[in-house]
C-alpha cells in the first residue's frame, strides 16, 4: 500500500486505537453487568447506539480526511458507510427477533404460539410507511450522493454546510421519534350498517362489565367519578422481551379511561380517553383523545354512522401510523360485521384471534410474578 502517505498511515492508526479502546470498554461493561444484576442507566448508555454513532461519526470524519487528500471527494465516505451498515442492521434485526421467539436465554420458550395473519389493511398500511422510509432516506440521502460522485470541492465553508445539513436531519429523525405534534389530528370514518340506530347505540355506548365487539377490551368498569367515566381493560398481547414467552393474556395490559361528554340516545355518542398502560408508558403517546359518533337513521331501517377522532398532541411517529392507516375504518367495519353476523377481516379480528391463541399458549411468562416461567399453565 506504498499509495498510504504517513499521515494517513497516522490516520489509521489513531482509528485502531480508538475502536480496541472501544472493545476494552465493552469488555469491562460486559463483566460489570455480569457482577451486577441490573446496571445503570449510564453504562447501558455507554455501551449502546449512542456512544457507538459517535464512534461511527468520528471514524467516518478520519477516512474523509484520508480520501480528500488523494484527490477524491471525502464524501463518498457516506454512501458506502449507508451501504456497509445494512447488513448489520439486517443482522442484529435477526438476532433481535430470534431472541424474542426462541428466547435464547430461557430454553422454555422455545414453545411458541400460532401467528395470526395481519389483515388487507395492516399489511397494506405497514407496505406504506416502508415505502415513506425509503423515500425519506433517498430524499435526505440524495444531495449526499450527489456531492460524492459529482467531484465537487465545497472547501472548509462548504464541509459547515453538509455539517449543519446531517445535523439537521438527525433532528428531524428525533422529533419524528421523541417530539410531539403541536395540535391535534382529525380523522374521519363513515360507514352504513344494516340495523336501526338503537342497535348501533348499543353496540357503541359502553357499559358495566360490557365486552368490546372488537375482541381486545376484556371488560369495561364504571369508576366512582362525577359524570359518566369508564375504564377500558385491554386484553395483554405482549412478549416478554426477558424470556421470549407470551404474556397471559388475562393479566393487567393496557387500558383507557373513558369520560362520557355527551350522549344523546340514539344519535350521537362523545367521548374523550386517555390511554394508559400497564407501566404507564403509553401515556406519552398523546395527551388525549376524542371520539365522536353520529348515528343517522336511514328510510329503508338501515343507520349511517359517522366516527370522528381527534387526537390531541400525539407523538409525531403516532401521526405517522394514523395517516398512513385507517383505524376508524377498521373499527366501523368490525361494528358492523359484529351487527351483520358475518366474518370480517380487520386489525381487530386479527387482535382478537391473536389473543385466542395466546391464550392456548402452553406456557406463559412468569418474570414479573411469584411463578417461575418453566412452570406450565393448567
Amino acid at each position: 500500500m506504498d499509495w498510504l502517505t504517513l499521515e494517513d498511515w497516522q490516520d489509521l492508526q489513531s482509528i485502531a486505537y480508538m475502536l480496541g479502546g472501544f472493545a476494552v470498554l465493552l469488555l469491562a461493561l460486559a463483566l460489570l453487568k455480569r457482577m451486577f444484576a441490573t446496571p445503570g442507566h449510564w453504562l447501558n448508555r455507554i455501551s449502546g447506539a449512542d456512544f457507538g454513532f459517535i464512534i461511527l461519526f468520528t471514524c467516518v470524519m478520519t477516512l474523509m480526511d484520508i480520501l480528500e487528500r488523494h484527490g477524491i471527494s471525502g464524501f463518498l465516505i457516506v454512501p458506502l458507510a449507508a451501504i456497509l451498515a445494512l447488513p448489520s442492521i439486517w443482522y442484529a434485526n435477526r438476532k433481535r427477533t430470534a431472541a424474542q421467539v426462541t428466547a435464547i436465554a430461557n430454553p422454555n420458550a422455545t414453545q411458541s404460539i400460532p401467528v395470526v395473519p395481519q389483515s388487507r389493511e395492516e399489511a397494506r398500511a405497514n407496505h406504506k410507511r416502508l415505502l415513506a422510509a425509503i423515500a425519506f432516506v433517498l430524499v435526505t440521502l440524495a444531495p449526499i450522493f450527489w456531492l460524492a460522485f459529482s467531484g465537487v470541492k465545497l472547501g472548509a465553508t462548504g464541509g459547515w454546510w453538509v455539517m449543519v445539513y446531517c445535523v439537521g436531519i438527525l433532528a428531524l429523525i428525533g422529533f419524528g421519534a421523541a417530539g410531539r405534534w403541536p395540535g391535534a389530528i382529525t380523522l374521519q370514518s363513515v360507514i352504513e350498517i344494516n340495523a336501526t340506530q338503537q342497535q348501533v347505540w348499543d353496540v357503541l355506548k359502553h357499559a358495566q362489565g360490557g365486552v368490546d365487539c372488537r375482541g381486545i377490551v376484556s371488560r369495561t368498569e364504571r369508576l366512582d367519578e362525577p359524570g359518566e367515566v369508564y375504564r377500558l381493560h385491554y386484553f395483554n398481547l405482549d412478549r416478554c422481551v426477558e424470556c421470549g414467552l407470551p404474556k397471559d393474556p388475562d393479566s393487567p395490559g393496557m387500558t383507557n379511561r373513558v369520560e362520557v361528554l355527551e350522549a344523546r340516545y340514539p344519535a350521537l355518542y362523545r367521548t374523550r380517553a386517555y390511554p394508559k398502560g400497564a407501566n404507564g408508558v403509553q401515556d406519552s403517546m398523546m395527551a388525549y383523545e376524542e371520539e365522536r359518533y353520529e348515528i343517522a337513521a336511514l328510510p329503508d331501517g338501515r343507520s349511517r354512522v359517522t366516527n370522528t377522532n381527534t387526537v390531541v398532541r400525539p407523538k409525531v411517529w403516532l401521526v405517522a401510523l394514523l395517516k398512513t392507516g385507517d383505524p376508524l375504518g377498521e373499527h366501523l367495519r368490525t361494528v358492523k360485521a359484529h351487527l351483520d353476523g358475518v366474518a370480517v377481516d380487520t386489525v381487530w379480528t386479527t387482535g382478537a384471534a391473536t389473543i385466542a391463541a395466546q391464550r392456548s399458549a402452553p406456557k406463559f411468562c412468569g418474570c414479573a410474578a411469584s411463578t417461575p416461567a418453566h412452570i406450565v399453565r393448567a
